[in-house]
């Protein structure tokens, strides 16, 4: 949802400034978003299908790449 990305991107923009990580102006946290879905291989999952420990291998790819839901 929208106000699921805003969130995540102003997370993500607060967790780059702490880190001194430069982004790019063309940023967008919904192609971020969906690189880490490639990335975990979750593009294609449905969240009915997957099991706790998809949600936390998940979770574990967002948090690494510094995108955090909270």
């Amino acid at each position: 949802s929208n106000a699921v990305e805003r969130l995540l991107e102003k997370n993500y923009r607060i967790h780059c400034s702490l880190h001194n990580i430069q982004l790019p102006e063309n940023f967008s946290i919904t192609e971020k978003i969906q690189k880490i879905l490639e990335e975990t291989n979750f593009n294609e999952k449905r969240a009915r299908t997957m099991d706790i420990d998809d949600f936390m291998s998940l979770l574990h790819g967002f948090n690494s790449q510094g995108v955090h839901f909270s």
